[in-house]
């Protein structure tokens, strides 16, 4: 099961527990964004993209995690590692959270 624009707007800020290899990891919706549709016929959802932000001490690799959250269950969505903050220095950015994307096209 997917989720909606909708859902998705509502629970920006909030945790989610992904379940990995190494135990749960808390990652937090930072974003939910709608992207442009380029032509995609309308009988298919618009892409929707879910940025989470992680810790710095967990680097997640892509693949399938079973996400958890006590609004709308447990979800298995395909996670991409796919930027980190960078901070004022370099040395900030090494403890910077990690970010994620979840795409829903």
């Amino acid at each position: 099961m997917s989720i909606t624009f909708e859902q998705a707007t509502a629970l920006v800020g909030s945790a989610f527990v992904v379940q990995t290899q190494a135990g749960p990891v808390e990652l937090q919706l930072a974003q939910a964004n709608e992207q442009a549709r380029r032509g995609l016929p309308e009988r298919f959802r618009t892409p929707l993209s879910l940025i989470f932000r992680g810790p710095a001490s967990i680097q997640l690799a892509q693949d399938l995690y079973a996400f958890d959250h006590p609004s709308i269950g447990r979800h298995e969505w395909m996670l991409v590692p796919v930027m980190a903050d960078m901070g004022p220095s370099p040395a900030a950015a090494a403890d910077s959270p990690l970010h994620y994307e979840v795409l829903f096209a």
